[in-house]
Order: C-alpha cells, then structure tokens, then sequence
C-alpha cells in the first residue's frame, strides 16, 4: 500500500569592500579536484552564537566521476565557518542569519532548523535579464603567467558581430531583450594569488582596474579573466551576483566550451541554478525517484542546456539554448508562447528557437506536486549544431520541477536511459521523448504522446486521468458519524470494532482520509486477506490517500476496521473516510488516439472536454484503442440524437438508442468484465433513429477506462 498526501561550486561567501559574493557554482574539467576552503580552527566543543552571510556551496564537477558535494557556511565578520546540519536548510543563499550550535574546530553544529534564525533574507538577483547590460572584463598576469587571448581576440569574443560572440549568443537565446556591451582592460599585473581565494582575486583585480581609469562600480557585470583560479574549475559565477571568473579563456570562438564557460557563468549571476537531470536507473522516472530528487541528481543532465552540460555542443563549436523553463525564469519566455494544459486534447508547439512568434513554445502540465514542460528543438540560431543529433530535434524534450531546497533548476528525463554508458554524461545527449512513445507521470495525472513533427511544429496528444470521485454512497458503515472540515464531508468513528466495507472491480483501490494530530489507527482486509494496519497520525491536519495495487482483475471488497489504538503522540483513536475510488483514465473527443471517419468536431462547454464528435452518416466509425478491464463511452442524449452499434475487439455488444426527451452530456455507456488486456472499442453510426427522435446524429465525448 502506499500513502500519498492529497495537495490543492565550489565556495563560500565572501565579502569583498561594497560587495558580498554568495555561492558560487562551478564548472570542473574531467580530471579535476576541486579547491578546499581555507578555514581556520578556533577550538572545539564550546556553544556559540554567530551571525553572517548563509552560503550554501555546491561543487559539482561536470565529469560524473567526481561525486556532488552540498556544503554550508556562515561568513561572519571574522572568518568562515562550515555548518553541520541535518540537511539543507530552508533559507535561499546570501541571506543574513544568525546560529546556535556547538563549535569544534572551524564547525559549528547546527543539529535542528530551531537553532537557526534568518534575520534578512536573501535579494534577489542583482542583475535584472532585460535590456542592454555592461560588463567590465578585467584581465590580470602576475610574474610568470600569461593570457592566451589578444584584445583583439577578446573583443571579438565578448561584443563582435560574430554570430558566437557572447553578445550575440545573449541577444539570439532572449529573443532580442537583452544583450551585453562592454569594456575590457589590458592585462593588469597583481600578486600571485597562490591559491584558492576567489576573493583576493577579485580584490586585486578591481584595485587595479581602478587605478588604471575604470570604475568597477559603474558595471552591472564583472567578469576576471585570469591565468590560473587553482580552484580546480574553469569557470566561476556567484547565482545572483556580479562577479564571475574566467581562468585564462574569451579568445576562442571555434570552441563549444570555450564559449559555454561565460555563458553559463553568467546564467548564474542571473540567479540560475543548473539545469540538472532525473537519474532513475534503468527506468525514466519512478515515484521514489521523484520523491528524492537530491539523491536522484546528475547535476548537469541536461545535454540541451547552457546550464547543463552542453556535451554535444562541446565538440560541435556550439552553445545550446536556455531550456523553456530557464527561459520562464529569466522572463524572455511568458504570455502566448507559453501554454498551460489542463483539457485533455492534442496540442501543437512549436521550437524554442523561434523569434517573433505568439504560438506555444512550451506546455507546461501541473500536477498535484509537480510542474512538467514540454518543448520542441530545432537547428536554429545558436542550437544550429543540433543537426547532427537528430534524438534532439525529431523528438520532444520533457523537464520537471522537484523539491530541491532553494535549487529552481529543472530536472530533465532520459526516455532512453542508460543507452550508452561508454563516457560519463553522454547517456543523456539521447534522452528526450520519440514519436510514438508515450509517458504517463507517477502521480497517474497525464499521459503525453509525441504524434508527429515536421521541423516547424511538433503535435502532441496530453490526456488526463478524470479527476477521482470518492464515493461514500456505496460504501457500507456501521456506527459511523458524519463530520466535515474545509476539505469536504467525510465519515468518522474511534470505537473499537467499527467497519466500513466498499465493493469495486478493478486491479486497485485507493482509501481517502484525514491525517491529523487526533487521528488513529485500522486494519485493512481486501477479500478477508491482512493488508496491514494504517497509522494516520500526523502533526498536521491533511486529506491523504492510502492506495492498494495489484489486485487481480475482478471484483474485490476492502474492509476498514477501527482498532481504537493511536500513536503516542496522538490525542485521539478517531479514523476517517472520506470515501473509496478506483482509478479512471479519460480520453477525450479531440485525442489523437481516436480515429474517425466522417465525423465533425463541435464546441460544447458541457462536454467532458469542452468538445465533441458528431456524425449522422451511416456507416462512419470511431475507434479507441484501450488497455483495462472495462470501458465507458461518453455520449449524448436527448431528442435529436440517433442509434449506433457498439463492438468490442469484433465483438458486437449491441445497438444504443441515445434519444432522450431532454438533452443530457457525457451520458456513459458501460462494458465492464473485459479481460486485462488490450481492446479496441469501434462506434458505427446506423443512420437510424427512435420514431420519436428528431435526427439520426450520434456523439463521441470521451472514452473512460477501467
């Protein structure tokens, strides 16, 4: 059984003179280790107080070989000291906090979220997305050292006409809403940093470039391009910042990384996190794997993205487009172009490259827990490099959302995982969604199905599971009393012995009840077999489903019995019902898994889907593919409406008169006891009807199955 609730890199904070820098994200090179934090020890086990700048660090290294690390830290005014928690705490990086804990060494523990207190909370990122940004890029030698880039060199790199320059990269993925200009300096000579200190760096780098006549100040952007950051990464860039680094790079336009490093970097000062990938093992997703995203993170995933790995495009001279939900985020992609799906139907998208569009360029499906998106890609502009991949161009690329502490990046799914395992992160240049195929979410809300792509759209069919009816009517209680809350009416018992029994057919079962700090415990049965006892004790009042799978294809009876037992931090024995269901999937009129002849599409707001089919031809069919034990059509009724014969598998089940003296939608029609396996259901209009009818016409609504 399983219970489910029911819902409506590498471095710390720093501080610079004027300006505070917050973790920071990093890009390692295979073959790398990162830099250690240089911290200092000021004793052990004492209890202390301290107040600074929250840092939640990750140092993830772009070659999977290196495991992901997540570390904390709190810049005080005196030194960095690392945080052991529990877990990531609930507060976004470069907020102002203050921490109970016990020091040892440069550690303090923080052993509960109690003993930790925001006193100011984070800002937003201090570069907005729009508009005409400047950036001052400070070059810096010391003795020894080099750059490999020339002004002329750099300057075509970050503001030339190029078509790859950083520049125009900007201009190209925003859809023309913001861009960079910029001044860079000549190559300033400082002291050797000697080490991983990102902070001294930038110090001598901004002394400087201020006695050389610039004013860092006046830039919205910093970006340090110098010989070495011995940090162990190639790049550097604070999320939501200013400052970025650079290690002795902006000269090469031919190469794909060369190229990423500051685009990426610089996604990062606009507040991006990576764009990560869902890593399930053998399977594309699973409800454990979703539940966990922290454990379940291949922190680059996304092939397709500047804020992934950008593998294809590595080797290819390319830089790939922010994914749409990075798009959303940085507010370049919103309005017409993006479309939310809530009705099942077929929906057409077309490619996130597009400029000067109003069609979608992203569905975005929401779950109870969960914000799904569906884009399209093409070899335009920046993707150009994409023609040689076609499993990123001839397919539909999905991204969810999961909890990931302050973490926004969108997880990509591999639809072909572990297709190649050769070399590390090229398991997913492959992973989005073929024609064809279909993918249903763990929650059982949608299914998605690619159906066709031409280069200048992609057409896909969303369905929806039909919202669950719990149903209390047929349910059989004893003793039980009605009670209600904001959530709906449900029944309630604490005495011991107290049943309720629900008769269903199907494969599963699910139990609606309350959860809360008064609730309970009851044994369940189906078909007089232990199914285990349910605890729906919880420190807060919720609705929750308990869920029973796997059942045989027949009919079932399920028991709930009051045990008058209850947590120990329970104040009641009391268990709740709120009613039984068993899972219904709905396909409606408009879905391209139907197939028809002669049959017309018409509006109707009573329709299960606002639309329906209708034919009054004789002899013009609809068929519906289906896997389940039993099948609903949904028609209507009423004085104009005529006869059709249903057939199931060849099957003939029979003649339906759909007249009624008044009109009725989606009137089911129901054929059950079907085997568990797959059927096809075929409607064929007669071109008759009731001598009292008014026409012949008949309906296709949607289809339910069981």
């Amino acid at each position: 059984m399983r219970i489910e609730r029911q819902s409506t890199k590498n471095m710390s904070a720093l501080f610079l003179p004027g300006i505070v820098l917050v973790a920071s994200a990093a890009v390692f090179l295979p073959g790398s280790a990162s830099g250690a934090l240089q911290l200092a020890d000021t004793g052990t086990g004492r209890p202390v107080t301290v107040s600074g700048v929250y840092s939640a660090v990750h140092g993830d290294s772009r070659d999977a070989r290196y495991a992901d690390q997540t570390m904390y830290f709190l810049e005080s005014s005196a030194q960095t000291y690392r945080l052991k928690t529990a877990g990531e705490l609930p507060v976004r990086s470069g907020a102002a906090v203050t921490v109970d804990g016990t020091l040892s060494g440069n550690t303090i523990d923080v052993a509960q979220a109690r003993n930790f207190r925001t006193t100011a909370p984070a800002t937003a990122p201090s570069i907005a997305a729009a508009g005409t940004k400047s950036v001052l890029v400070i070059n810096v030698v010391w003795r020894g050292s080099t750059l490999a880039a020339s002004a002329a060199q750099e300057q075509r790199f970050m503001f030339g006409g190029d078509s790859r320059s950083l520049a125009s990269y900007y201009a190209d993925v925003s859809y023309g809403q913001m861009t960079w200009i910029g001044t860079k300096t000549p190559a300033y000579t400082i002291t050797d940093p000697a080490g991983c200190n990102l902070a001294t760096l930038a110090n001598r780098a901004e002394a400087a470039a201020a006695a050389g006549g610039r004013n860092p100040s006046s830039y919205e952007a910093v970006m340090i391009n110098a010989p070495k950051l011995y940090c162990g990464a190639d790049g550097y860039g604070e999320i939501g910042g200013r400052h970025t680094w650079i290690e002795n790079g902006l000269w090469n336009l031919d190469s794909g990384y060369a190229r990423y490093l500051p685009a990426h970097e610089i996604g990062h000062s606009f507040g991006l996190h990576h764009s990560h990938g869902l890593e399930c093992g053998t399977v594309t997703v699973s409800p454990s794997c979703l539940a966990d995203p922290a454990s379940n993170n291949s922190e680059y995933g996304n092939a397709w993205d500047v804020m992934g790995s950008n593998w294809p495009g590595d080797g290819a001279g390319g830089v790939a487009w922010f994914s749409a939900k990075q798009e959303m985020l940085l507010g370049w992609l919103s309005g017409s172009r993006v479309r939310t799906v809530s009705t099942s139907d077929t929906y057409s998208v077309v490619p996130l490259e597009r400029s000067g569009t109003t069609r979608p360029q992203v569905l975005v499906v929401n779950t109870p827990a969960h914000t799904y998106y569906i884009e399209y890609r093409q070899p335009i502009g920046q993707d150009a490099f994409m023609s040689a991949y076609p499993a990123s161009t001839d397919r539909v690329h999905i991204s969810v959302s999961a909890s990931f502490g302050t973490d926004t990046g969108p997880f990509a799914l591999d639809f072909m995982p572990q297709s190649n395992t050769v070399a590390d992160g090229f398991d997913w240049n492959d992973a989005p969604l073929p024609m064809g195929r279909s993918f249903t979410d763990p929650e059982k809300t949608f299914t998605i199905s690619p159906v066709s792509q031409n280069g200048k759209s992609a057409t896909v069919d969303v369905s929806f599971t039909e919202p669950t009816r719990w149903d209390q009517s047929a349910a059989a209680f004893d003793g039980w009393k009605v009670s209600s809350d904001t959530t709906g009416t449900y029944r309630a018992s604490n005495v011991e012995g107290n049943t309720v029994r629900f008769s269903f057919s199907g494969t599963s079962v699910r139990w609606l009840t309350r959860q809360g700090p008064a609730q309970g415990k009851a044994s369940v049965t189906i078909d007089g077999a232990n199914k285990g006892v349910v605890d729906t004790y919880d420190s807060t009042n919720t609705s929750a489903a308990v869920s029973f799978n796997g059942l045989a294809s027949s009919s079932h009876s399920i028991v709930i019995k009051v045990l008058g037992k209850k947590n120990a931090d329970s104040s009641n024995s009391r268990v709740a019902v709120g009613g039984f269901a068993s899972a219904a999937n709905t396909t409606h009129a408009n879905s391209a898994k139907l197939r028809y002849d002669a049959w017309t599409g018409v509006a109707a707001s009573a329709a299960s889907g606002g639309t329906y089919r209708s034919s009054a031809a004789a002899g013009s069919t609809a068929n519906f593919a289906f896997t389940g034990t039993g099948v609903d059509w949904l028609t209507a009724k009423g004085p104009g409406w005529g006869k059709a014969k249903v057939s199931i598998d060849g099957i003939d089940m029979g003649t339906v008169d759909l007249y009624s003296p008044s009109n009725r939608y989606q009137a089911p029609i129901a054929y059950r006891g079907l085997s568990a396996r797959s059927h096809t259901i075929k409607v064929t209009v007669l071109g008759a009807r009731n001598r009292s009818a008014t026409a012949s016409k008949v309906s296709v609504d949607a289809f339910v199955v069981h």
